[in-house]
């Protein structure tokens, strides 16, 4: 499947058996000594493979860590990913236990095989390969490895990276949120998350208002159409004839949604066309959830609750903002992004690249709102289904983490400019 191969196989048992590991450790809730644990744990299996780590604390209980790699300039390439995962509803649910890190059925299984103990393990194992690598980088590179993702705040991340003496050196990273193969047709397609969705979220307790909204609008999800996007008219122009530009945004989707009824995982279109209101009816509230595209003409709160309002004929109801976080993106003629499309191209030429925004809310949301163009890409192309993510029965089939490996340590390579043989 893939053009190029240089991780042996004894590099490769080696990461099946650190993600095992990894997954054992039960970094969910608010059990401090796990994560220390864990972190320490990979803060050695770091130096034992010979590279320069550091255990860090913006709290005391959710440490996180530092790797760096020098190269000849102080130009940084960030490394981004996390320790910490989603709770587990029901353990017995799952065919293998959810901290088990189980080898079986071609597959590691556990919380956080995917999100995110998948890629801290890639990471860690190319920063092993370039450790070794017969000639040093131009780009310098730091890997940073939180505990507190999954909390959404983005404390740890923020608090780090501005106590990095080469925080203004760093040019862009690479982070979770894209990777995923889908199918348009008969076109296949890894696609690259390069932006998140905003949010604000308003409630009130008007209880005369609150009765004249119909019961038609609760609890709903209302798509809200607006122009195309840069990232929406970038991916209309990659799968249709440009005549379909001039289309509709409930039009396009409908199109590009029977193109990919046969794919065995499915872009969800609307969020890339719409912007997406729920109106949610408690027992005394009721609140207003607003998801907004990245989009140059909403230029402050204000104005997107008076059009929200206008839009859904929700006027004359006095509304208390409880939660606003921006939208964020990078930008796709970035040349990060460039460089993961063209070796895709290169060493999987039977897939393309395309660019995607996620309702959902990572870390790269801090370091865009920093000013660090952010791409998220954990190439799963042998099918590891991105569904199971927070969901019963996670796993990382283990032809997904090698490919993974060897598709990111192309990318780093090409993008710290380095002739790329030599590797053990």
């Amino acid at each position: 499947m893939l053009s190029v191969k240089r991780i042996s196989d004894r590099y490769q048992r080696q990461a099946v058996d650190v993600l095992s590991s990894l997954l054992r450790f039960r970094t969910v809730g608010d059990s401090s000594t796990v994560y220390h644990e864990a972190v320490s744990y990979l803060d050695k299996t770091a130096r034992q493979m010979g590279l320069t780590s550091q255990i860090m604390y913006p709290s005391t209980s959710r440490p996180l860590l530092v790797i760096k790699l020098d190269g000849e300039s102080k130009e940084t390439l960030l490394l981004l990913s996390h320790l910490d995962v989603a709770p587990v509803s029901n353990a017995s649910h799952w065919q293998y236990p959810p901290f088990g890190g189980y080898l079986a059925q071609g597959a590691i299984w556990g919380r956080g095989a995917v999100d995110c103990k998948g890629l801290v393990v890639v990471w860690l194992t190319i920063l092993r390969l370039l450790r070794e690598y017969r000639k040093r980088l131009k780009t310098s590179i730091i890997f940073l490895v939180t505990t507190d993702e999954e909390l959404g705040t983005g404390d740890s991340l923020r608090w780090v990276v501005e106590r990095l003496s080469t925080k203004k050196y760093i040019s862009c990273a690479l982070n979770e949120g894209g990777g995923y193969p889908i199918q348009f047709g008969q076109k296949s397609f890894l696609t690259c998350q390069v932006g998140e969705k905003g949010h604000s979220l308003f409630f009130t307790t008007e209880q005369d208002k609150i009765k004249k909204i119909g019961p038609k609008k609760r609890d709903k999800v209302i798509h809200l159409s607006q122009p195309l996007s840069a990232v929406s008219h970038h991916l209309v122009k990659m799968l249709l004839p440009p005549l379909f530009t001039q289309f509709s945004p409930r039009l396009l989707t409908a199109i590009l949604s029977w193109q990919q009824r046969n794919s065995p995982q499915q872009l969800d279109l609307t969020q890339l066309f719409f912007h997406q209101a729920t109106i949610h009816s408690g027992q005394d509230s009721l609140s207003l959830d607003f998801r907004f595209l990245p989009d140059n003409n909403i230029r402050s709160i204000e104005e997107i609750h008076q059009n929200l309002q206008n839009r859904l004929r929700l006027q004359g109801i006095r509304w208390i903002l409880q939660h606003c976080s921006p939208s964020t993106s990078s930008p796709i003629h970035h040349s990060l992004y460039h460089c993961i499309h063209t070796t895709i191209k290169s060493i999987c030429p039977q897939f393309n690249v395309i660019p995607h925004i996620t309702p959902g809310y990572s870390d790269s949301r801090v370091l865009r709102l920093m000013g660090i163009p952010v791409f998220g890409f954990f190439p799963l192309i042998a099918g590891t289904p991105i569904t199971n993510i927070h969901s019963d029965d996670e796993h990382l089939k283990t032809f997904d983490l090698y490919y993974a490996i060897e598709i990111l340590l192309e990318i780093i390579l090409r993008v710290a400019s380095t002739p790329t043989a030599g590797l053990l």
